[in-house]
């Protein structure tokens, strides 16, 4: 007697892919439009709005470099993020721990600039609720 053949096909999990991304070079800032239109050349002028006090934290956190990394904490990028990993998991970018300077700055320039103001923009807003009050713990604080 012939055993009655099953229309389920078995359940086989896929393997994890990990992503692997060429290290390049970030290209710089060129115009103040890039990226997201959010910097701005000179941040000297009084703060007015929101856009105001997010460029003012830019400048302050990085001097608007992508690829800033700090070189006693291995905070980086445009936000500053610390730690580094924070970024380079939200940026769904596979990374061993970031324990080292050299570490840091290897994998952030595989984080674009705009990825970076995202991240930025998200803490911020989930931390301070907006740039103003964000600006307002840095100036008092010296980082936010």
């Amino acid at each position: 007697m012939a055993m009655p053949v099953s229309a389920e096909a078995p359940q086989v999990k896929a393997p994890a892919v990990i992503v692997k991304r060429t290290l390049t070079p970030y290209e710089p800032i060129q115009t103040k439009a890039e990226p997201l239109k959010l910097l701005v050349e000179s941040y000297s002028e009084p703060v007015t709005t929101d856009s105001d006090a997010f460029n003012r934290l830019v400048g302050n956190e990085s001097g608007r470099n992508p690829l800033a990394v700090n070189t006693s904490s291995f905070a980086c990028g445009i936000p500053q993020a610390l730690p580094c990993d924070k970024l380079l998991d939200y940026a769904n970018i596979a990374h061993p721990p970031i324990t080292s300077y050299t570490l840091a700055k290897k994998y952030i320039a595989l984080v674009s600039a705009e990825t970076q103001l995202a991240w930025m923009r998200n803490y911020i807003a989930n931390r301070y609720g907006n740039a103003n009050n964000a600006l307002a713990f840095w100036n008092s604080h010296g980082w936010y």
